[in-house]
């Protein structure tokens, strides 16, 4: 929010907007960017969908091509993946795969 003040501070009247799947109270989310700008804030919901979630625990150190070929079944398979590497280095080995 710090940062939506900041922008509001620097740009006159700024529109912005939110998007997010875990918002606990949106109604205290729009008074608080009503507070920042003086616009309007309204809050559009749309139908709640349910994806599966998988948590994978690795109890060893895997090599880079390991990990790549686990990565490139879960893309075949078609499931959305999010992988977190220790640094941009890594992860551009990792998109060499």
């Amino acid at each position: 929010m710090e940062l939506v003040e900041i922008i509001n501070r620097e740009y006159a009247k700024t529109q912005i907007v939110v998007l997010t799947a875990t918002l606990d109270n949106s109604k205290e989310l729009e008074e608080r960017l009503t507070n920042i700008n003086d616009l309007e804030t309204i809050t559009i919901s749309g139908k709640l969908f349910r994806r599966p979630n998988y948590t994978y625990f690795v109890q060893r150190i895997l090599s880079l091509s390991e990990i790549a070929n686990i990565i490139s079944e879960l893309i075949k398979s078609d499931e959305n993946t999010l992988v977190f590497t220790p640094s941009i280095n890594v992860a551009e080995r990792l998109k060499k795969y």
